[in-house]
């Protein structure tokens, strides 16, 4: 799971949301933060930037970038820094910005809070060097060495909690790689470029660090302390410190490091605290139970490391996702039984050796799969006992894992228990976060462990009471999922459940989705508005006026977003979303917009990039009322950039986490080229076509049951946006005008076996069943299917509800991660409905995003051709 998922987890139990939200929306004035009350404000403006209040004097003018301070501070002192702050700022004339709240400094300085980032309380921006300097010199004359976490990204002055770094003063956003990204100008060259911020001071290229800075960085030490293990690789960040691997001695070691005054968990403990606590747990039990070996603790410029035994074996997640016959497009009865009987006995071993841990008087605190280490022989080992308890403590748990964790639990010895059942449900049928969200759904996920693998009753008994025993339903909960067998009847229930979960009051989102949501323009296609509304209106549901009044407003902010310019993210998607819902204003500005825009800094991707925007602007070619009367020829000039493009390089074996497939890599250009050809009879645009998908074709590989999949290096993906399907819907379409390709035929077969498999984590478009099923349903269209891909579809939707949670009006469905429910395009409800709408055609007779699959087509059966629509 993205770390992002579990951030944005932590405010609502149902939906993600942003984990900095403020006390204005909760009501709780208490907690807010303000400015010292010993000085006037009258005579500046202050602005809301959520999470931040920023403090402008009248008639000074912010600057766009330069040299800022930040200033880090702990939440029983944060109000005294910020009156010192605040004074000083006003004395001085100098804006600045504070963290609205409690609740959003609390997320800053959390275990999973964004690195990079995390420890920020205030940020002052001076006008000037001399201005800098004197900040610095006379606030750590009041404020050094005041205790609070080190800001990753910054050079630190003397002892804290003061921080400097050159960046962006006001929010601009720059093309990068084909990506948005928050951006400085280059002032050699007047281009907008990245403003990196990562965990690790950097400076851009044409800045000159001032002497007075240069001495500060010139004393911070890097040498490591005598005997320190030398680091070969890292295994995991987090705002807490890492793990890393090492050799000490010469023995494998694993070294976990805590930052002091950073990582906070609810308990009042920093990434130190529970460090230290874990050194004692392994001391006080590694006589009974098979936990890693203390062997050494080191400090290193605050920062405490622990350097532990490498047990040997994988984490038990690693095992499941790797031979589960769950995973296979073929597997026969006989693998699904050895893997049940290898399960089982891992499971066995887990429990006598949580029984071994509860017997010397302590608990684990945090049981999850990650944390459970398999010996080749089946042995387990535990690990990661920083939340262990001794099993006599009474308190509810502060940390664990979604669906692993017993809601509302006061006995650890429980907690453990219920983990432990978890963990027996999830070795079978991965799903256990969602009971996280909907503690209801264990009997049906244990029953579907049970039909597959042949598990005994009494097993399906023993894991269900422990789980029911250890489950707290939220609220808002219901304990019918309201999936339908009928795809039509279940559309219309999730429509439903759509429009009751909308939230038109909110300014910043008219639906909950996945996180990134908050990074992108309100309106956007894959995680805001624009996408939930075609799915709507694809299901021939009506949107309340206030939700279009709301899209109008939020379409209207478009230059908020001035470098969102692409399909799933930007402009180009809210064209062609506001053309198929009549928003013909919106869409004759948005035409205008992408008319005038420079598209140089444009990716080669779909998702944000040039295919994309191509694809909005032909959808309307000969639309005089929106459409673009040159859009075929503007769309003919970027295919061939993008063929150029493609031409140059080299078609990796592997590729990077979402860079593949349909929206990230070259499909994106020959699905472009493929409509191109379309519309003009070209057949050039065919060879691009073939050749775009010649370079995707290379990062599949082939399993030992001849599926393919698209190969990240660590992973390997079937799905629809950066996997192999998205990939087969292209390649599917390309067939029809050219059938006679019997080895690119033979390819889109392995493409449907890997769709085929039939377990599938998450629900959504992209990254999930829903999306497998419209390639599988694409086959049908364009004459590909065959008896098996007709199963698989019909598998894929028989088992839709495994992923539904339970809502008043009708079904929800967990976004990416399973941790919280989303209602967007790509990850949640809106893009099941999309899918359940193409597979069973009761709704809107055009296609739900025909720019992957032409409205102007219809499917034409197994003839291998597609037709017009007469």
């Amino acid at each position: 799971m993205d770390p992002i998922h579990a951030r944005f987890a932590a405010r609502d139990p149902l939906f993600y949301d942003s984990p900095a939200a403020d006390a204005a929306d909760t009501g709780d004035a208490q907690r807010r933060y303000a400015p010292s009350a010993s000085v006037s404000w009258g005579a500046w403006r202050r602005r809301r930037r959520h999470p931040w209040f920023v403090w402008i004097p009248d008639g000074h003018r912010l600057g766009e970038q330069g040299w800022k301070v930040h200033v880090s501070a702990l939440p029983g002192r944060a109000r005294r820094v910020l009156a010192i702050v605040s004074e000083h700022c006003h004395r001085a004339g100098m804006p600045f910005k504070h963290l609205s709240d409690e609740r959003a400094l609390d997320a800053v300085l959390a275990k999973d809070a964004d690195r990079s980032s995390a420890g920020k309380f205030i940020t002052l921006y001076p006008d000037s060097l001399d201005a800098l300097e004197h900040c610095l010199v006379t606030l750590d004359a009041v404020l050094g060495g005041e205790p609070g976490p080190y800001i990753l990204s910054d050079l630190r002055w003397n002892r804290g909690p003061l921080y400097v770094r050159y960046g962006a003063f006001t929010a601009r956003e720059a093309i990068v790689d084909g990506r948005p990204v928050p951006a400085v100008r280059d002032p050699r060259t007047g281009s907008w470029v990245a403003d990196r911020r990562e965990a690790g001071f950097h400076v851009p290229p044409w800045v000159v660090l001032p002497p007075f800075l240069q001495r500060q960085l010139d004393a911070l030490g890097t040498d490591p302390p005598a005997a320190f293990p030398e680091i070969t690789g890292a295994l995991h960040y987090s705002n807490a410190g890492g793990v890393y691997t090492g050799v000490l001695d010469g023995t494998p070691v694993i070294v976990k490091e805590a930052r002091p005054f950073a990582g906070w968990t609810a308990d009042g403990r920093d990434a130190v605290a529970r460090l230290r606590d874990e050194e004692g747990a392994l001391r006080a039990v590694s006589h009974r139970v098979r936990v890693p070996a203390v062997h050494a603790t080191f400090e290193a410029h605050g920062h405490r490391f622990l350097a532990l035994e490498k047990l040997p074996g994988s984490a038990l997640d690693r095992l499941v996702a790797s031979p589960s016959p769950l995973l296979a497009a073929v597997s026969s009865r006989a693998a699904r039984d050895a893997y049940r009987d290898r399960m089982l006995r891992v499971l066995g071993s887990l429990r006598a050796e949580v029984a071994n841990l509860h017997g010397t008087g302590r608990t684990h605190g945090d049981l999850h799969p990650a944390n459970v280490i398999v010996g080749e022989d089946g042995s387990v080992g535990l690990v990661d006992l920083e939340m262990s308890l001794p099993t006599n403590a009474s308190e509810k748990a502060v940390l664990g894992a979604v669906g692993f964790a017993a809601a509302g639990e006061t006995d650890p010895v429980k907690r453990d228990l219920y983990a432990c059942a978890a963990i027996e449900l999830y070795v079978f049928v991965p799903l256990t976060p969602l009971l996280g969200v909907a503690p209801t759904k264990a009997k049906e996920l244990v029953a579907e462990a049970a039909a597959v693998f042949d598990l005994p009753d009494s097993w399906a008994a023993r894991v269900t009471g422990e789980l029911r025993r250890g489950s707290a339903a939220p609220r808002r909960m219901l304990a019918r999922s309201g999936v339908e067998p009928d795809p039509a009847a279940s559309a219309q229930r999730i429509a439903a459940q759509l429009i009751a979960d909308a939230t038109p009051a909110r300014p910043d989102r008219l639906w909950p989705g996945d996180p990134r949501q908050f990074s992108q323009p309100a309106f956007a296609l894959a995680h805001g508005a624009l996408g939930v509304a075609v799915a709507l209106d694809a299901a021939g549901v009506a949107l309340p006026p206030a939700f279009e009044e709301w899209m109008r407003r939020a379409l209207a902010a478009t230059d908020d977003h001035p470098a969102r310019l692409g399909l799933m993210d930007g402009a180009a998607g809210a064209l062609w979303a506001c053309r198929r819902l009549g928003l013909l204003d919106e869409a004759v500005r948005l035409r205008e917009r992408l008319r005038g825009a420079d598209l140089s800094g444009s990716g080669p991707d779909l998702f944000s990039g040039l295919p994309g925007i191509a694809l909005a602007l032909l959808d309307g070619a000969g639309d005089h009322g929106v459409g673009d009367d040159d859009a075929v020829e503007r769309a003919v000039t970027i295919v061939e950039q993008l063929a150029d493009h493609w031409r140059k390089v080299d078609p990796p074996t592997t590729v990077a986490r979402g860079r593949g497939g349909l929206m990230g890599a070259a499909t994106g250009t020959a699905l472009l080229a493929l409509r191109v050809y379309e519309r003009t009879g070209d057949r050039r645009f065919l060879d691009t076509v073939r050749r775009a998908l010649e370079v995707d074709l290379r990062s599949l590989r082939r399993d030992d049951s001849g599926a393919l999949q698209v190969d990240e290096g660590w992973r390997m993906m079937p799905y629809l946006a950066h996997g192999s399907a998205g990939i087969g819907l292209v390649l599917a379409q390309y067939l029809v005008h050219e059938p006679g390709d019997d080895a690119l035929r033979r390819i889109l077969g392995g493409i449907a076996a890997a769709a085929s498999a039939p377990f599938v984590v998450q629900s959504g478009l992209f990254q999930g069943r829903a999306g497998l099923v419209l390639f599988l349903r694409a086959l049908e269209s364009t004459g590909h299917a065959t008896a098996d891909t007709d199963r698989a579809l019909e598998h894929h939707l028989s088992r839709m509800p495994l992923h539904a949670l339970p809502g008043p009006a009708g079904p929800r469905f967990a976004g990416d991660g399973l941790v919280r429910a989303s209602c967007d395009l790509a990850t949640g409800s809106a893009g099941v409905l999309a899918a359940l709408v193409a597979a069973s055609g009761f709704g809107d007779d055009r296609s739900v995003m025909p720019f992957l699959l032409p409205p102007v087509l219809e499917p034409a059966g197994r003839s291998g051709a597609m037709k017009p629509r007469g």
